[in-house]
């Protein structure tokens, strides 16, 4: 059998179609059909790369951006979102990693950044401070143990560094230790637990390598016993036993012994010379019941020095039974509502806090007078937390606390060009009420993520509150806060997030080895020390000490 060829166009109709005397005719008639597909198919290219602008493709050299683009760190940036950035940097390496935490770099800036010039950040490494603690050798009472602390301020605003440790006794009876802290300057504090001697305090102490510090314990025989008492007025001066005093004077650095009176409302405590504007502080304890905490202003504290009598003022009639009956704006009890009751009492203030039982109600013991009741609702529950004035009576109250409902709110994020943000954590922190006062006691937290649509719908308390949306890594867009948004009622809050600065950088150690597991925060740099910056945004090192993060556009 002879097997034949297939003629080549019999996979291609096409050939003998455009083969012939009218060929030419039919090329010009295909071309004409196909010309407006054409023109339709460039108009929503266009469309859809405009649509799609805030979309960062890869790139390696600025020319493989398109016009108008420029490449920086890896990713095709619009050209106006490379300028000058100055943050504040934080570096909180995780604790398997030897680093101490956290790190904070101050004034980075983050300038015409590009992929051959990524931001390193080093990890600093730590310096030991090694020494004794001195306990004077005729004290009749020794510490149980002995605390180190160093403090300073933290090099971003409104932070502390802080680093502790415990001295350990040796078999000699000395008390030795090791601190580890970062190059800086310090107070140190040495507080002995269960003796006499008061805390010591050590002012700027300057530490810029490994050194050792010895600290001394104030002799006993040198410190100054203050005694006094405790008492409450009523029909008649009544002792007070169980509650803790303690004085402080917070300008020198002078704290005594704390001391829990006994039941006769007596107390002793020791403290060292020095104090000139000492503070007397008396608290209550879990076990010796709600009494007013008191602050008493006991001015230079010298040799010969007696607090006296220190009142908590008139508690005549003692405590009388007072229920909280909390209920829903149905009627209905909410148990497991949290309710903390405030008031100014006798010299000082009274502080109750309880939850409610499966009746909605909690009952406790409080003096007569006004206080503040602030009412939250446990977690998922359709009602909002409620603050009201009360009123206890010398004879039994009940106070009922009716909770309003929550507001739906429907959230909806977009870029800058419009198209909708898919999966963005967002986070709505409640900082006031609906006449903007203080916080409440309870801060509602609320986190929600959007859908495939861009969109989020929660129930929140009427009041104020902090909405930030943090985007998935991949859309490089930054995070954005909202602040003081206001719900009153039901509504809508679009939320648009603008175009952003890549930054990929590095995390090394002193080695130049990768340090992964290092969580990097950004703050915006302010000039008041007084208050914490905002977190622009945060990430973790990976394991080759790379991160890439979204910064707002400078």
């Amino acid at each position: 059998m002879m097997l034949r060829a297939k003629s080549s166009t019999a996979h291609r109709p096409w050939a003998t179609r455009f083969s012939g005397p009218r060929s030419s005719a039919r090329r010009f008639a295909l071309v004409f059909m196909m010309l407006p597909l054409a023109l339709l198919g460039a108009c929503l290219l266009r469309l859809t790369s405009q649509k799609s602008a805030f979309r960062i493709p890869e790139c390696s050299f600025a020319s493989s951006c398109p016009s108008g683009f420029t490449c920086t760190n890896g990713y095709c940036v619009s050209a106006d979102t490379a300028n000058s950035l100055t943050v504040d940097v934080q570096l909180s390496p995780g604790t398997s990693s030897g680093f101490l935490r956290p790190v904070q770099m101050t004034s980075q800036n983050l300038s015409q950044l590009t992929s051959a010039t990524l931001p390193t950040f080093v990890l600093a490494s730590p310096v030991n401070v090694t020494g004794s603690v001195a306990v004077p050798a005729d004290a009749s009472v020794l510490p149980t143990s002995i605390e180190i602390v160093a403090e300073r301020p933290g090099a971003i605003a409104g932070t502390i560094a802080r680093f502790s440790t415990f001295a350990q006794k040796t078999p000699a009876a000395e008390w030795t230790y090791t601190l580890a802290v970062l190059p800086g300057t310090y107070a140190f504090t040495v507080t002995p637990k269960d003796a006499p001697s008061p805390p010591v305090t050590v002012l700027d102490a300057s530490i810029t390598e490994s050194t050792s510090q010895t600290f001394t314990l104030t002799d006993p025989a040198a410190l100054i016993e203050v005694r006094g008492r405790v008492v409450q007025v009523g029909s008649e001066v009544a002792t007070v036993g169980g509650l803790t005093v303690q004085i402080i004077d917070e300008a020198a650095q002078i704290r005594s012994t704390t001391a829990t009176t006994a039941a006769d409302g007596t107390f002793t405590v020791w403290i060292a010379p020095g104090a000139t504007e000492a503070l007397l502080q008396v608290r209550g304890t879990e076990a010796s019941g709600l009494y007013p905490a008191v602050d008493v202003d006991a001015g230079i504290v010298a040799a010969g020095f007696s607090a006296g009598d220190v009142s908590l003022g008139d508690l005549s009639g003692g405590r009388v039974s007072t229920t909280f009956r909390v209920l829903a704006s149905d009627g209905g009890a909410v148990p497991n509502a949290r309710v903390r009751s405030v008031g100014s009492i006798g010299a000082g203030t009274v502080t109750a806090t309880g939850t409610t039982g499966s009746t909605g109600e909690w009952t406790v013991g409080l003096y007569p007078g006004s206080y503040v009741a602030e009412v939250a609702p446990p977690s998922g529950a359709g009602s909002a937390s409620a603050r009201s004035s009360v009123s206890v009576s010398p004879s039994g109250n009940t106070v009922v606390v009716t909770l309003p409902d929550k507001v739906l709110i429907s959230l909806s994020v977009a870029s800058s060009v419009g198209d909708p943000v898919a999966y963005a954590p967002i986070s709505l922190r409640r900082v006031g009420e609906l006449d903007a006062s203080a916080a409440p006691w309870v801060i509602d937290e609320i986190a929600a993520t959007t859908d495939s649509n861009g969109r989020a719908a929660v129930l929140v308390d009427p009041g104020r509150f902090d909405v930030s949306v943090t985007p998935v890594p991949s859309t490089r867009l930054p995070a954005t806060t909202i602040e003081g948004a206001f719900f009153s009622s039901g509504g809508a809050l679009p939320i648009t997030l603008p175009r952003g600065l890549t930054v990929t950088g590095l995390v090394i150690g002193p080695d130049a080895f990768y340090v992964a597991d290092v969580l990097v925060e950004f703050f915006a740099s302010t000039p008041d020390a007084s208050v914490t910056p905002p977190v622009l945004a945060s990430t973790v090192s990976a394991s080759d000490g790379t991160f890439v993060v979204t910064l707002p556009n400078p």
